[in-house]
């Protein structure tokens, strides 16, 4: 696990069952918040970088310019670097702009890529405010999505977001984004997901084609 401890909801973490190796955590709101990014190393995969997105809300005239220095800190799809998923509550849907600005840079919002893009993830809790999809997994354009769920939670306002992510063996800086799914897949539908893994010889098998299998990564935010 690697954890950035604040006070009441401006801290966050990330936790893991495989390796995780802690990075520069990164300042948002003037400092105010501090989110973290930790490296994933997938077995037999490419290291991914996590980070925990957690900006102001933007509920007044000061907390919106905090809000969107905040967005506006995240780093931008780098394909010279390790690929990156940016995952948690933006407290912005796919219309804000500042989200957009993730997105033009390559992001792909994984919900949205699995035909899920308007399923709100708040508030769950509050029957008197409008249900909004501010909670998002951002993905790299070298990982694929497989398919995505949001459950409701217990003792939350949020709803948690479950995504089925694949990495490439030998994530390679490239400018060619990834295959999206399907809209509609659900969860593990993904009949490409083994196409590569003989089951009987334990071993790669893709025919007349040679090419790397992918590493699955299931994240909840």
């Amino acid at each position: 696990r690697v954890l950035s401890v604040g006070a009441e909801s401006s801290g966050a973490g990330i936790y893991a069952r495989h390796p995780l190796r802690r990075l520069q955590t990164v300042s948002v709101g003037s400092g105010r918040i501090t989110l973290p990014q930790a490296r994933l190393q997938v077995p037999g995969g490419a290291a991914v970088d996590l980070i925990a997105v957690h900006p102001a809300p933007p509920t007044g005239s000061a907390q919106v310019a905090r809000w969107r220095q905040g967005l506006r800190s995240l780093p931008l799809v780098e394909l010279r670097a390790h690929p990156r998923i940016l995952i948690g509550d933006f407290n912005a849907t796919l219309d804000h702009a500042e989200l957009r600005r993730l997105l033009d840079s390559g992001f792909t919002d994984a919900a949205d890529a699995a035909g899920k893009g308007l399923v709100p993830t708040w508030s769950s809790a509050h029957f008197f405010l409008p249900p909004l999809t501010i909670d998002h997994v951002l993905v790299d354009p070298r990982l694929r999505v497989h398919g995505v769920a949001a459950e409701d939670l217990v003792n939350s306002d949020h709803r948690v977001l479950i995504a089925e992510l694949s990495v490439e063996a030998s994530a390679r800086a490239t400018t060619e984004p990834r295959g999206r799914t399907e809209p509609g897949r659900e969860l593990g539908d993904d009949p490409n997901r083994n196409r590569c893994q003989d089951p009987e010889k334990g071993q790669r098998n893709s025919g007349e084609r040679k090419e790397s299998c992918d590493q699955l990564i299931v994240l909840g935010s």
